[in-house]
């Protein structure tokens, strides 16, 4: 038996912390007062972690190295025993950053097809295209455009900044498969008939 510095309880051994610069081995507070004492200092301890991890990088790339197959079992489980929290997490990240959520979505569909893949940054691609419908020829609103892959990642293009172009939802997805001269073709016969 052990007494808790903090609490004052007497209780089994077991119940505290190892700590082996300690005579018995024990910390001297309990694994209860413990709990309690990182609830309530989680901002304290979550600056202080993060100070350890910016001094040691190397030893924190060297732990995630060693137990990458534990942590992502830990995560697993995680999801598992809180799934509905995880998921109405998850939800609101992707509503709150739909860029991101589309730029995911497009390496993904060209890495399935093993198309080329590297980084694009569609505000970027907006200021290059000046704002300008690539199919249409008319002013897009910075805040609802879409990107257009010139060679469509379903025939094998790949996702790069070269073959991106801005363009209307509407005629993205008008647009479809057909090349660019087709679309334009049919764009101009629409105009025609109309």
């Amino acid at each position: 038996m052990k007494r808790c510095s903090r609490c004052g309880e007497s209780k089994p051994l077991e119940t505290f912390p190892r700590q082996s610069n300690r005579r018995d081995g024990r910390n001297c507070w309990c694994k209860d007062c413990h709990r309690q004492w990182a609830r309530d200092n989680s901002d304290l301890r979550r600056t202080s972690l993060r100070r350890w991890r910016e001094r040691y990088p190397e030893r924190v790339r060297q732990y995630t190295e060693t137990h990458k197959d534990e942590q992502r079992e830990r995560g697993r489980r995680y999801d598992r025993a809180h799934r509905e929290k995880c998921r109405a997490k998850n939800s609101r990240w992707y509503a709150e950053h739909p860029d991101w959520n589309r730029e995911r979505s497009h390496r993904r569909r060209a890495l399935e097809r093993g198309s080329h893949v590297e980084p694009v940054d569609r505000q970027a691609i907006y200021d290059r295209d000046d704002g300008i419908c690539h199919l249409c020829g008319e002013p897009v609103p910075r805040e609802n455009f879409t990107l257009d892959h010139l060679v469509p990642i379903s025939l094998g293009g790949p996702h790069t900044s070269a073959n991106v172009a801005i363009a209307h939802a509407s005629c993205n997805f008008r647009r479809g498969t057909k090349s660019v001269e087709e679309f334009r073709r049919s764009l101009t016969e629409d105009r025609l008939l109309a």
